[in-house]
């Protein structure tokens, strides 16, 4: 997960997917950190470019591939380039790092922050579910190639401050502002902070998430009888999304907001269709 200061303007989207309006009274909760958005300073004409996982084998900048070059030519011409490293960089031959026992990506070339720094990006994201798999010395060694190179970074550190901090970086056009975070992850990435004698751990910044599934009440009632006939003794499955929204329900809601079911409550309501559907 990126977020960033500077975004396309003008996007839309389903409006009963949208935030509803802040309650007031009683309900209201904690004021927002801006009254109102601040002004925008970057004046229009600001290019941005977002590539996705970048992971190198080896350098591909010199290499001399025409549809490559021409991709490349845009990144280059953009005002600001934003890409995520995805793994860990290091000399495999020089560094004798332990795999992580959940599992590893093969390790980038040491000279993949200077081979993205020549493909026109101007900042990386670190905060990706393979920036650990040598653990935290090949995580603080691909930093500190990144910071060798010149080519800023974001979403990980030495502890759980640095990771979760903005990285700056001010254009001819303005100052960007990107924060990193992952939510897909291994538990042992996590950075931390110190606490007491004990010592910080550097990792990536990660954030949990809930899901949800977000349905229509015709589909729930599918999903009721599915449920039924599936777990005839209604008994939910971890295997189950633990919670519904309906969404054509939410504008009949009092506070405005989506109606939420958990599964247990769904399997309730199935239990006498089940018994049904058994003596029938």
């Amino acid at each position: 997960m990126i977020l960033a200061s500077v975004s396309v303007a003008g996007a839309q989207s389903d409006p009963s997917l949208r935030t509803p309006p802040p309650a007031t009274g009683q309900n209201a909760g904690p004021a927002p950190v801006f009254a109102s958005p601040p002004p925008v300073t970057v004046k229009d004409g600001f290019t941005y470019a977002v590539l996705g996982d970048i992971s190198l084998v080896r350098p591909v900048t010199q290499l001399g591939l025409s549809d490559f070059d021409k991709v490349l030519q845009v990144v280059r011409s953009s005002d600001f380039a934003l890409a995520n490293m995805e793994g860990t960089a290091f000399n495999a031959v020089t560094k004798k790092y332990a795999v992580n026992e959940l599992g590893a990506m093969f390790p980038t070339d040491s000279s993949a922050p200077w081979d993205i720094k020549n493909m026109g990006v101007r900042m990386v994201t670190v905060a990706n579910n393979h920036a650990a798999d040598y653990g935290a010395d090949g995580l603080l060694e691909s930093l500190r190639l990144l910071r060798e190179a010149g080519l800023p970074y974001a979403g990980a550190g030495n502890n759980l401050r640095e990771a979760r901090a903005a990285t700056l970086l001010n254009t001819p056009k303005g100052r960007v502002t990107v924060v990193a975070t992952a939510g897909t992850f291994k538990l042992n990435f996590q950075a931390a902070d110190g606490r007491g004698a004990l010592g910080e751990r550097p990792g990536i910044s990660t954030i949990r998430t809930t899901m949800f599934q977000q349905v229509t009440a015709r589909e729930m009632a599918l999903l009721q009888q599915l449920n039924a006939v599936r777990y005839p003794e209604a008994r939910a499955s971890d295997s189950l999304p633990q919670q519904l929204m309906v969404l054509d329900q939410m504008p009949s809601t009092p506070s405005g907001k989506i109606q939420k079911f958990k599964l247990r409550d769904v399997v309730r309501e199935s239990a006498p269709s089940a018994q049904a559907a058994a003596g029938g």
